[in-house]
């Protein structure tokens, strides 16, 4: 499985935390966190692991076949006061641009992987703005096909933003013919954000 090693923030949140495993069948229902909410996908087979303390961790984890679909929402508060006055675009450039440096010193640069077709944007679902990041990391293990959305809940003097990702990694060959991105997509339109 390809590992594309995150920044130290997100490890270092996630440490000595209590995790909640469910399954999701049935009927729609909400994740409710104490700065999000979200519709969970309904009959695909996901199963949610919630790490209610520190950053609000809620992941969705899906197998298909070798593959491996996941989605991952979180919270990341923003510490410093002249963060806080920043617009959302400032704040994003500086995470996105965060999260590409690491990629390429602790990934590319030692040789683990290869990163390809990054881009940046910036898209409305739900009546929402979400920052993007699109990438595909590569490696002799197999290819993982990424996306990272950054959501705020206010145009400015933001205290925190949500993070939600999700990948596909698949360790032989191409990816099968189904995607899950559907699912992500009608995460992302559900979406409700704590002001």
């Amino acid at each position: 499985m390809i590992r594309v090693r995150r920044s130290i923030t997100w490890v270092a949140l996630v440490v000595g935390c209590v995790t909640l495993a469910t399954s999701v069948h049935g009927k729609t229902r909400r994740i409710e966190m104490p700065h999000y909410s979200f519709a969970k996908p309904t009959e695909r087979g996901w199963r949610v692991k919630r790490v209610p303390k520190q950053n609000e961790t809620t992941t969705l984890t899906r197998q298909v076949s070798k593959s491996t679909f996941q989605i991952q929402v979180m919270v990341n508060i923003i510490r410093f006061p002249s963060l806080r006055a920043s617009t959302p675009k400032e704040i994003a450039d500086a995470f996105r641009g965060h999260e590409e440096s690491t990629m390429i010193r602790w990934g590319v640069e030692p040789g683990l992987y290869k990163l390809e077709d990054l881009v940046m944007g910036e898209t409305d679902i739900g009546g929402k703005t979400f920052f993007t990041m699109d990438y595909v990391v590569k490696s002799q293990d197999g290819a993982q096909i990424s996306s990272l959305y950054l959501c705020f809940p206010r145009p400015m003097g933001n205290e925190y933003f949500v993070i939600t990702h999700y990948s596909e990694t698949h360790p032989d060959g191409p990816p099968p013919a189904a995607s899950l991105r559907e699912d992500f997509e009608k995460l992302l339109e559900s979406l409700q954000l704590v002001r």
